[in-house]
């Protein structure tokens, strides 16, 4: 089994005259749960199915594409008419505002629909622990018709008396898809440390469809399954876990880290790299920096991610 997408070394000889796909906008979405009483944190990763289209069998952050059900008024008036999000800003003024706020409504439905996990606000309703199971058996009768249809995920919402907890969402970066790549995505990455009162977490489960099995990772942990060859990781997914590895420890670090994004400093800009051929059995991932890069203005710098079967380097100078 290689470790990294197969593909690359494909894309790397694409001739782009042909055409460059249109990339689709679509929402991530990075869940962390604190690991008592280390501070540590895990986060929730999803393996998908060997049949998907994109990265097969590969362990990924759940998402996926923004549906027009995410991006209708009627979900601004729900967190509007919510005395919790009255301090909330709903100016949506600019273009980016507008695709964040849609962009978390995709990232908890696309959660809910892979894991059955539903980061919600606190509600009165369901303090008890009946009150908790009975809205866990509901949900997962919702679940199935919103993986049919995601506009349900609205029906769902007004229905039980639940609002998805949107403030609960960090930003944290964006990637767009190499222009080599015939399915492009522009994603919006967020970051949420989730506790059992935000969450259905303990009736979590995945759908044995997109999904085949879900595991919670150290971000060390999920790194070292990699280079030992018992997952696969796509190169922005490996560069997000090494990030987290070297930057946020613990959880104090990482809520410290959580403290300085913003919609402006992890959205306004996008991570779009190129693939460049660099031998028969190795190709660089090169990021705008880099000399090899089409739109670097830098000469003799490097700064890329070198891909063989065997995995991944990162290259700064």
């Amino acid at each position: 089994m290689s470790r990294v997408p197969s593909k690359l070394f494909k894309l790397a000889n694409k001739d782009l005259k042909l055409g460059i796909s249109i990339p689709k906008q679509s929402s991530t979405i990075l869940v962390c749960k604190e690991s008592l009483p280390s501070l540590k944190y895990q986060l929730l990763m999803v393996k998908r199915s060997n049949k998907a289209r994109f990265m097969p069998s590969f362990h990924v952050f759940p998402g996926g594409l923004v549906e027009k059900s995410d991006e209708e008024a009627k979900w601004v008036e729900l967190f509007k008419s919510s005395k919790l999000y009255q301090n909330f800003s709903f100016t949506l003024e600019s273009e980016l505002q507008k695709r964040d706020f849609f962009s978390r409504i995709t990232a908890l439905r696309e959660l809910f629909e892979e894991t059955n996990i539903a980061i919600i606000e606190e509600n009165k309703a369901i303090e008890n622990i009946q009150n908790l199971t009975k809205l866990q058996k509901e949900c997962l009768t919702w679940r199935n018709e919103i993986r049919s249809d995601a506009s349900k995920f609205y029906e769902m919402c007004t229905k039980l008396n639940i609002l998805p907890a949107i403030n609960k969402l960090i930003p944290w970066t964006r990637w767009t898809t190499p222009k080599q790549e015939l399915y492009r995505y522009d994603t919006f990455f967020y970051l949420s440390l989730i506790n059992s009162s935000q969450s259905l977490i303990y009736n979590a489960s995945h759908d044995n469809a997109e999904i085949t099995e879900f595991d919670w990772f150290e971000p060390q942990e999920a790194l070292t399954k990699f280079e030992n060859n018992n997952i696969q990781l796509s190169p922005p997914t490996w560069i997000e876990l090494k990030s987290l590895n070297n930057k946020c420890e613990n959880v104090n670090a990482l809520k410290k880290e959580i403290f300085n994004r913003t919609i402006d400093s992890a959205f306004s800009n996008t991570i779009e790299p190129h693939i460049e051929v660099l031998g028969d059995e190795q190709i660089a991932i090169c990021f705008e920096d880099d000399q090899l890069h089409p739109l670097s203005i830098i000469k003799d710098k490097k700064d890329r991610l070198l891909v063989n079967e065997n995995g991944y380097i990162e290259i700064k100078d």
